[in-house]
């Protein structure tokens, strides 16, 4: 068995049903951005997704889930996220994410058409310990999401 000199650290939040808060990507964070208004908010929340609807333009919530669940205690980078993913599957035998099993990106929000839609590609034919690699330079130093 392989040993890595990595260790991820997690705090566990155990409050199933918490609200989430509404935010505009890529902007940065102020008392005015977050939480977002949208322009025209909806009756109820959660809303269903509706691809026709500007609200999916306007902002997205984030951070409200109905589970117990455990988060990164530190702020781990796309880039630092990529070399993870190489060591501990440098033959790219798992195009998914270890603990979650989520794919790296799908058809709908391939990376490749749309370089801002997912930070992490997978590479099929890749060299040893490059299966895993940013959808585009600007994504490195950005937080994982």
């Amino acid at each position: 068995m392989a040993t890595y000199d990595i260790k991820l650290s997690f705090a566990r939040v155990g409050r199933p049903g918490n609200d989430g808060v509404a935010i505009r990507g890529f902007v940065p964070p102020s008392e005015q951005t977050v939480p977002a208004n949208p322009v025209n908010p909806p009756a109820v929340a959660p809303i269903a997704l509706d691809t026709t609807s500007e609200l999916l333009f306007n902002y997205q919530v984030v951070g409200g889930v109905p589970y117990d669940y455990e988060i990164g205690q530190y702020e781990i980078t796309a880039a630092q996220y990529c070399t993870f993913l190489n060591a501990v599957d440098p033959d790219g035998e798992n195009p998914k994410q270890p603990w979650t099993k989520v794919k790296l990106w799908n058809k709908k929000n391939n990376p490749l058409v749309n370089h801002f839609q997912g930070q992490i590609l997978y590479v099929d034919h890749a060299e040893e310990g490059r299966h895993s690699v940013l959808a585009d330079p600007l994504w490195a130093d950005k937080p994982m999401m």
